[in-house]
């Protein structure tokens, strides 16, 4: 990849010049802002990729591009063949940047993927994309996050259908719950391979839910759903899980950060006993999810995990909270999953969370974990961490690759390192990280890799 460095007066003159000799190294570019770019420049690098073969990808998301320059580069798809990738200018490009290079795109025999974010793009912006995801059948990745598109915004987008689009990145959007409405009525219609979509961060609401749980059921091959931080609520997750417990094709499935207690894990709990697919969930930072919920999340995923079928593997359920007694009836459960990559991040696990813990990994428990977080978990060393480690040292969880313990008052403790130290020895290819603080607060970082 070239970045295009030099000082805010030097222009592009060496970079066309490697792009008109067609140099096979340079098949990235990123015009980073220390660069001049205004329109002679964009002008010149459009003429050097006229007959360009190499460069596939285009990134100047650091400059301010106007309609004018945009319609260059518009010219430039129309007859480039080799870029695959494009993402230009700043917040100030706008709808009027994005409808000059409309015929670029349309055109563009090889383009699959742009990026859009940040880019000021508001309806008028998003019924222009409409139109070129409907008629340009190659274009699969279309990133427009943290724009002001709001519900009439997006009902624009779903105006038409939308060719071949697979990855949509709609973070950040000002998006409602109107907005899931159009979007399931749209996909109603539409036949497009859908398989990501990421719309975190968007004030969704409970509302949301039954639309979301639609949106399922229309888009049949989406393997991955974003809906961090959405204030979905219980409501809105008892309203979306129909939806993922009836999808054949759902792998990831991201709702940390809703506000989720017992009613939206039970109803989590209840799709991932029917879910044949889900191999990724992400539950954390809902700490009104209890101990006694992660229980019965644990005894679903059991379920779901029938001898042949690979069930979740990765679950992070950090911020829950897994002390006192319920707490270690929930690591008795999670024991018997195949779970491969577990987050106990902030869980308040405690010393008896982590002696049950310990017990389990020596008794075969825990079979296929191949990571570990049990940072911020209130761990002393003696009593809680020390006996984690002690088992791994005699060899146990033989699968683990990775353990995080950092953020606990074992980390404090003077023979920490000492332990981690003969660990290492004894686990050479097991990787632990930590942080160790002392009262200066500097920190002594990673004895054990």
């Amino acid at each position: 990849m070239a970045w295009g460095r030099g000082s805010a007066t030097q222009g592009l003159d060496d970079i066309c010049e490697r792009l008109r000799k067609n140099d096979p190294k340079l098949a990235s570019l990123t015009i980073l802002k220390h660069r001049k770019f205004d329109h002679t420049e964009v002008a010149k690098l459009c003429n050097s990729l006229g007959h360009n073969t190499v460069l596939k990808e285009l990134y100047a998301s650091n400059h301010s591009i106007n309609a004018d320059s945009a319609l260059l580069i518009s010219q430039l798809l129309a007859v480039n063949s080799s870029l695959t990738s494009l993402c230009i200018g700043n917040s100030s490009f706008g709808d009027a940047g994005v409808a000059a290079l409309h015929d670029g795109l349309l055109k563009s025999a090889s383009l699959v993927s742009v990026d859009f974010e940040n880019k000021g793009i508001s309806k008028t912006g998003t019924a222009v994309i409409s139109e070129i995801l409907h008629s340009n059948k190659i274009l699969s990745h279309v990133n427009i996050a943290r724009n002001p598109v709001g519900d009439e915004g997006l009902s624009a987008l779903c105006s038409h259908p939308w060719g071949s689009l697979t990855h949509l990145d709609l973070r950040s959007c000002e998006l409602g719950p109107m907005s899931m409405q159009h979007m399931a009525e749209a996909l109603g219609h539409f036949t497009a391979p859908l398989s990501i979509l990421h719309l975190s961060h968007n004030t969704l609401g409970a509302q949301a839910g039954v639309h979301l749980s639609a949106i399922l059921r229309h888009a049949s091959s989406l393997t991955q759903l974003y809906l961090i931080e959405c204030s979905l609520g219980d409501a809105g997750v008892q309203g979306l899980a129909p939806g993922v417990a009836k999808h054949d094709a759902l792998e990831r499935l991201d709702l940390n950060s809703n506000g989720l207690s017992s009613t939206g894990s039970s109803a989590v709990a209840s799709a991932l006993s029917e879910s044949s697919s889900l191999l990724r969930l992400e539950l954390g930072d809902n700490p009104n999810i209890s101990a006694k919920d992660i229980a019965e999340l644990a005894r679903s995923l059991h379920k779901s995990q029938p001898q042949g079928v690979q069930g979740v593997q990765v679950l992070n359920i950090s911020s829950s909270k897994l002390n006192g007694a319920e707490g270690i009836e929930a690591i008795d459960q999670l024991a018997s999953t195949k779970v491969k990559s577990l987050c106990l991040l902030g869980t308040s696990l405690g010393n008896s969370g982590a002696e049950r813990l310990a017990y389990w990994l020596s008794e075969g428990g825990f079979s296929s974990l191949q990571e570990l977080s049990l940072s911020g978990c209130d761990l002393e060393l003696h009593g809680g961490l020390s006996l984690v480690l002690k088992v791994l040292q005699e060899g146990h969880a033989p699968a683990l690759q990775v353990l995080e313990c950092g953020a606990n008052p074992a980390c404090q403790a003077e023979d920490m390192v000492g332990i981690l130290l003969s660990l290492r020895e004894s686990r050479p290819s097991l990787s632990v990280h930590w942080n160790a603080g002392d009262e200066s607060g500097n920190f002594e970082q990673e004895a054990a890799q």
